[in-house]
């Protein structure tokens, strides 16, 4: 067996230079995607305070409301 034959073999056929070429692009084609969801990842979390906040003032309302209509339930009640 000639040594290119050899080569050739372990590279199913293709020279190593076009694997390496090809494993680049899949590289560079996943740091892609990978920089993507990091932006995305990163405006999601910068938005999460305020909707945090937003929620919680919500929920403070709400209990409020509750307190006051069960207050009121509760004064309606004979005695």
């Amino acid at each position: 067996m000639k040594p290119w034959e050899f080569l050739r073999g372990l590279g199913h056929g293709r020279p190593s230079w076009n694997r390496e070429a090809e494993e680049l692009k899949w590289l560079r084609e996943q740091n892609v995607r990978l920089a993507s969801t990091v932006e995305q990842a990163s405006k999601a979390l910068s938005a999460a305070p305020l909707w945090h906040s937003q929620h919680r003032i919500a929920m403070d309302i709400l209990a409020d409301a509750m307190e006051r209509i069960e207050d009121e339930e509760a004064g309606d009640k004979p005695q």
